[in-house]
């Protein structure tokens, strides 16, 4: 009767900490065992029912009923993927974080913002970080719907490289937004189901994991991450991280294409600007030797009609190469057309 007013002491004194803690293979095994053993107990209690009320039938039901739930329970005890769920269960609710989130996102933000260098090199150096790799590459989504490799950061090139082969890649990113580990999909793909993934993208040498960049349901790309020398694997509270630092990078992906096509619209108005200027100042020196031609047969033996069209050529000679100039360099400006017009007059 005492023991939980003490432990409710225990629990209200700020200044006592327990220093003991249980292992996570403990709690899964404990867990394991008293699942076992109340599944056992409902068998008996259900099994005893079934032979009290079964009648005549009533010991071929109880067999038949122990039969059939020892096998299930066989079946739940030996299955890799409940075992793994279970796991992962467990660590969700009863351990504390292998991570320290604000520390991790403060450093993520702070690498996506304060890198010099381009941002799809940003994207994938903020990324590798986050499981101590030093290497990672990043496809990127096309206008055409394929996915072509971009950046590569301490990885070697690909030799050959299909973009047509990533379609069950993309699809299966796109359904399910997983973190694709290599090493999980080797050992047992039928976790991945419905994913093929080239023979040429796991060859590549070192590659550990995958990450999926989705932005609005979108994926936007992927980064191929490369095997670090200090982390061996990822848990789900790796995948976890990675997959939320991965919508993130996503989003400036997006506005980074965004800015991209923004400047190539510029810089195609621009051109249009110079095309038309170009072309005017070409109609004008086309007029200048058009007359000249017109009026050669006629006037080729007056001295002052040659001084005129030697003079004419100069000027002509003189407004083109500027043109050239002009279109070497990419500007115009507004006093270097009022120039031209003026010469025109």
């Amino acid at each position: 009767m005492a023991a939980p007013l003490i432990a409710v002491a225990i629990a209200r004194n700020p200044k006592y900490e327990l220093d003991i803690h249980v292992s996570r293979h403990v709690v899964f095994h404990t867990a394991t065992i008293m699942g076992a053993g109340t599944y056992l107990l409902l068998m008996a209690v259900v099994g005893y029912f079934i032979r009290f009320y079964g009648g005549t039938w009533g010991s071929l039901l109880q067999i038949v009923f122990f039969f059939g739930t020892g096998l299930l329970l066989l079946t739940l005890l030996f299955s890799d993927k409940i075992r793994a769920k279970v796991r992962v269960f467990l660590s969700k609710h009863f351990f504390s974080y292998k991570h320290d989130y604000r520390d991790e996102w403060l450093k993520f933000t702070q690498n996506l913002a304060a890198s010099v260098d381009s941002v799809p090199e940003r994207i994938i150096q903020s990324m590798i970080k986050l499981t101590e790799s030093n290497g990672g590459m990043l496809w990127e989504k096309t206008e055409s719907g394929q996915y072509a490799l971009t950046t590569r950061w301490h990885m070697p090139e690909v030799a050959a490289m299909d973009a047509s082969s990533l379609s069950s890649l993309a699809l299966f990113m796109a359904k399910t937004q997983w973190v694709i580990d290599f090493d999980e999909y080797e050992r047992d793909p039928d976790l991945y189901e419905g994913l093929s993934i080239p023979e040429w993208l796991l060859s590549i040498p070192n590659a550990w994991f995958i990450v999926p960049l989705m932005f609005k349901g979108e994926c936007l790309g992927f980064i191929l991450v490369k095997r670090s020398e200090l982390q061996k694997t990822i848990n789900w509270e790796d995948r976890d991280l990675l997959k939320t630092a991965g919508q993130q990078a996503a989003s400036h992906l997006a506005q980074h294409q965004a800015d991209q096509a923004l400047m190539q619209s510029r810089q195609f108005e621009a051109f249009n600007r110079l095309s038309a200027y170009i072309v005017h100042d070409l109609k004008n020196i086309l007029a200048q030797q058009s007359l000249i031609v017109a009026n050669a047969e006629k006037h080729k033996h007056n001295p002052e009609f040659v001084d005129d069209v030697i003079a004419t050529v100069k000027n002509s000679v003189a407004r083109m190469t500027g043109l050239m100039a002009q279109m070497r360099s990419g500007e115009r400006g507004a006093k270097a057309n009022l120039s031209t017009l003026v010469n025109c007059w």
